[in-house]
C-alpha cells in the first residue's frame, strides 16, 4: 500500500487517538488524521487535499455520525471513499439502516488491532480498484469518443461522394446508373449500420464511467443484446451471427455495463474474424471455476467457429495494440479489443484467458467471475 493515502477518523474520545494511529500507522504506511465531531470532519473533508478512507463514530457531539454519514453521501465527490462505522451497537437492522445509507463495513469497539487494522487494509485495496477503474473508465471515455470522431468524419467524407455521385450518374450514357445506385444506397445502409454501433458503444463507455456495481447479472439476456449490436457489422455477403447455448446460463456476479463491454469486444471477434466459407456462430457454455474472492465462481466459456489464433500468440492476445498475424488489414481494428476485455474483466474481480479448441476451428475466450449459484454440473 502506499503512503499517499490518507484516513480521517472521526471520534469524540480524544485518548483514544493515538492508540489508534498507532495501530494503524505500525501496519500501513499511511497517515492519520483525527476530528471530534461531525462538523469539523465534513470541514476537513471540504479541504484541498481528499481523504481515501474515513471511520466514523456514532455518538457524537454537534453532528452524530449518522447525520455525518448522509452529508458526505449526498455528495458524488465522495462517492469511491470507503466509510467505515465504528459501533458498539451489533444489532442488524440498525447495521443494514447504515448500509443503505452508505456504510460500507463495521468494527466493534474494542475489536483486537489486527481485526481492526485487516478491515482497514481490505477497503484500502477495494479503493485502490475503485481508482484503478475510474481512470480506465476515462482512458475508454476519451479514446471511444476518438474513435466515434473518426468514424463520423469518415460518414460524412462517403455521403459526400455519394452524393456527388449521383449527379454525375444523372448523365450517365453507359447505361450503368442503377447498378452504381443501388451499390451507393447499400453504401450508405452500411454507414448507418456503423454509426449505431459505435454510438452504442460510445452509450456504453460513458455509462462504466462510474463506481462499480456488482450485481446478479443475468449473462444469457446480455449475450442476446450483444449478439444483436454485433450482428450489424455484417456485410452483405455474411450469414448472420448464429448464438448457441446447450444449456441455460447460470447468471453471475459482475457490473451489467462492464460486462456488456467484454462481451461486446469478444461476440464481435467472431463476426469479424469469420472463415470465409461458413456463417459465424458463438457457443456459450459454463463450468465450474475455483473461487473468486472468497466466492465459488463459474466460467463462461465462449468458442467461436472463426479463423483461430496461433499456439505462440495465446499469451499476447490480450496485450494492447496486438492483432494475429494471420488477421489482414483490411479487418481493421487497432488490437485494442481483448486488451479492454481483459481490464473489464480484471475489474470485476474475475479472470479472462484464451484457448484454441482441440476438436475443430476457432477460438475459445473463458471468463471467470463470482456465481450466484453452485450447482453446475463440473
Amino acid at each position: 500500500m502506499d503512503s499517499r493515502y490518507r484516513i480521517l477518523m472521526v471520534d469524540d474520545i480524544v485518548r483514544y487517538h493515538h492508540l489508534y494511529e498507532m495501530a494503524i500507522t505500525e501496519a500501513m504506511p499511511a497517515t492519520v488524521h483525527f476530528a471530534d465531531n461531525g462538523v469539523t470532519a465534513l470541514e476537513k473533508l471540504d479541504g484541498p487535499l481528499p481523504y481515501d478512507l474515513l471511520i466514523l463514530d456514532l455518538n457524537m457531539p454537534k453532528l452524530n455520525g449518522e447525520d455525518t454519514l448522509k452529508e458526505i453521501r449526498r455528495d458524488p465527490g465522495f462517492n469511491n471513499m470507503p466509510v467505515i462505522i465504528l459501533t458498539g451497537d451489533p444489532d442488524p437492522m440498525r447495521q443494514k439502516h447504515l448500509l443503505d445509507l452508505g456504510a460500507d463495513d463495521f468494527i466493534e469497539k474494542g475489536a483486537p488491532p489486527e481485526v481492526f487494522v485487516a478491515r482497514l487494509k481490505a477497503q484500502m485495496r477495494y479503493k485502490m480498484v475503485l481508482d484503478q477503474m475510474t481512470q480506465m473508465a476515462v482512458d475508454m471515455d476519451i479514446f471511444a469518443a476518438g474513435i466515434l470522431h473518426d468514424i463520423r468524419n469518415m460518414e460524412t467524407n462517403v455521403l459526400t461522394i455519394c452524393e456527388l455521385a449521383r449527379e454525375y450518374l444523372n448523365t450517365d450514357a453507359a447505361g450503368r446508373a442503377p447498378q452504381i445506385a443501388s451499390d451507393f444506397v447499400m453504401l450508405q445502409n452500411k454507414l448507418t449500420s456503423l454509426d449505431n454501433y459505435a454510438t452504442d458503444i460510445i452509450h456504453m463507455v460513458k455509462e462504466t464511467n462510474r463506481k462499480l456495481q456488482p450485481t446478479r447479472t443475468d449473462i444469457e439476456a446480455i449475450v442476446h443484446w450483444v449478439a444483436s449490436v454485433a450482428d450489424t457489422q455484417k456485410s452483405a455477403d455474411r450469414k448472420p451471427l448464429q448464438c448457441v447455448f446447450p444449456k441455460p446460463l447460470q447468471p453471475v456476479l459482475a457490473d451489467k455495463h462492464f460486462l456488456k463491454l467484454a462481451l461486446l469486444n469478444i461476440v464481435s471477434n467472431a463476426v469479424k474474424y469469420k472463415r470465409p466459407d461458413v456463417g459465424p456462430v458463438v457457443t456459450i457454455t459454463q463450468r465450474v471455476g475455483a473461487t473468486v474472492g472468497n466466492r465459488p465462481s463459474v466460467v463462461t466459456e465462449i468458442r467461436d467457429n472463426g479463423q483461430g489464433i496461433k499456439h505462440g500468440e495465446l499469451r499476447k492476445v490480450f496485450d494492447p495494440f496486438v492483432r494475429g498475424s494471420d488477421r489482414s488489414r483490411k479487418d481493421g481494428g487497432f488490437g485494442l479489443g481483448l486488451s479492454m476485455v481483459s481490464k473489464v474483466v480484471t475489474s470485476m474481480g474475475g479472470r479472462v484467458w484464451a484457448e484454441i479448441p482441440e476438436d475443430g476451428p476457432g477460438t475459445r475466450i473463458c471468463i471467470e467471475l463470482a456465481s450466484m449459484e453452485v450447482d453446475l454440473e463440473r
